[in-house]
């Protein structure tokens, strides 16, 4: 690798693992959609939200593990920063979910 570093580094690491979350995460939004829905009435669909929350929370397991290979980052580098944006849209999604529980119970109906 050029510039002498060790190619199986904490910063390839790094990257590697950002790559699987990404994929992971990018599928959560593909795949559910795919799918067919299935269910009668109110259930109906509930297939794909079930499968977008797996998905999901497939994705937090690489989003942990570049989190705790975050530490062995030299600080200021940009995988160390971009260890966090996993996290961070995880982060979001439950915000955004908690949002969404709390207008519809404080929503009028």
């Amino acid at each position: 690798m050029r510039g002498g570093g060790d190619p199986r580094g904490p910063a390839a690491w790094t990257v590697a693992v950002l790559a699987a979350w990404a994929v992971v995460w990018g599928a959560s939004w593909i795949l559910p959609w795919q799918l067919e829905a299935t269910g009668d009435g109110f259930t109906r669909g509930m297939n794909r939200v079930a499968a977008f929350f797996g998905l999901q929370l497939a994705a937090l397991l690489p989003a942990l593990i570049a989190l705790s290979l975050r530490g062995r980052l030299a600080p200021g580098t940009w995988p160390r920063r971009l260890s966090l944006v996993p996290l961070a849209a995880f982060a979001l999604l439950v915000l955004a979910v908690l949002g969404v529980i709390l207008w519809s119970r404080l929503a009028r109906p």
